[in-house]
């Protein structure tokens, strides 16, 4: 990612010897989030103190704790705790912003920005203290070239030495496996309906992108291995996420897939998606796009989720969907 090293820390009020030891994901993730509740129409004064959330998935300064000069700086060393500190991802946006919401950092690796986003979703609940609004946010920036160069020669990304093309290809016959990419947004969650003199409202002057019916979050729990794929849990969680969104299987057009770019775990998504979303022989004739974002833009781990909510929701937009790059 370009231009990563740079940063107006004036903005924020944060001194120069501070910033230089910040972990770029800590401005990224700042940036992004003071950017998308710019875009959203809020300005700082309207934000401080107000129970606005921040939920992150982020792996924390994982690489940027092995970068030569964070070991020999000795200005580094003075705010390296929380310039390298995982949870201060979040914990910077609330500071610098005012926000009173819970600030939490969530590293689910693959599934930290959907885990975020669901936390987000969440936190809405009018049986508790509820957010007025939250950010969800997804980062993972790669800083240190030669771990891309390790995770190439162990197989980490594609299946060295059987990939002879270096791609993420979904539900291609020749997959083997994905290419890291990184990345950095937010998206700004608003609750649709308000309560006004015992009556729920909508605000039709917010500019809204789209709308969260449902989200969850499940665990496969025991399966044949830790890493395999479990239909049955898959299948667990498209049926019920369906059913508290209240629409019918068939109103659904287009699902983003995880795309593993694997030959067992593609089959396995694929299959729980038909069974749940076009489940009889009447039904399996309604067309069903499948997107894979993971093809397309690489796989940014932490921040993997965030590129798919992105892709479905500017396809919405724009009124195309986007076709799997490397699919033949």
């Amino acid at each position: 990612m370009d231009v990563m090293d740079l940063f107006d820390n004036l903005r924020y009020t944060i001194a120069r010897a501070e910033v230089s030891s910040m972990d770029p994901q800590q401005r990224g993730i700042l940036e992004t989030s003071d950017e998308a509740l710019l875009r959203a129409g809020y300005e700082k004064k309207q934000l401080n103190k107000s129970l606005t959330g921040v939920y992150a998935g982020n792996p924390g300064a994982l690489e940027w704790q092995i970068v030569p000069k964070y070991m020999s700086d000795p200005m580094w060393d003075m705010y390296s705790c929380t310039g390298g500190g995982g949870a201060i991802h979040a914990n910077r946006v609330s500071f610098a912003l005012g926000l009173m919401g819970p600030s939490i950092v969530i590293d689910s690796e693959g599934a930290s920005f959907h885990c975020a986003f669901e936390r987000g979703w969440m936190s809405f609940n009018e049986n508790k203290y509820a957010n007025i609004r939250c950010l969800a946010i997804g980062c993972n920036y790669m800083i240190v070239g030669n771990l891309w160069a390790y995770q190439s020669k162990s197989g980490f990304m594609w299946n060295q030495p059987w990939s002879p093309h270096g791609r993420c290809k979904a539900f291609e016959a020749d997959c083997h496996g994905i290419i890291r990419s990184d990345n950095v947004g937010a998206v700004l969650m608003d609750p649709l309906l308000e309560r006004v003199d015992g009556e729920l409202v909508r605000d039709e002057t917010k500019d809204c992108l789209g709308i969260v019916s449902s989200a969850l979050c499940i665990h496969s729990g025991t399966g044949a291995a830790l890493h395999a794929p479990n239909g049955p849990a898959l299948q667990t969680l498209m049926a019920e996420c369906t059913r508290l969104s209240k629409y019918s299987p068939m109103a659904i057009d287009v699902c983003e897939t995880a795309c593993d770019g694997l030959l067992l775990h593609d089959a396995v998504e694929v299959d729980a998606i038909k069974r749940i979303l076009r489940p009889g022989e009447r039904e399996s004739d309604v067309p069903l796009a499948l997107t894979a974002s993971r093809s397309n833009l690489g796989h940014s781990l932490h921040g993997c989720g965030l590129s798919q909510v992105l892709q479905v929701i500017w396809a919405h937009k724009f009124g195309s969907i986007p076709p799997c790059v490397h699919l033949n």
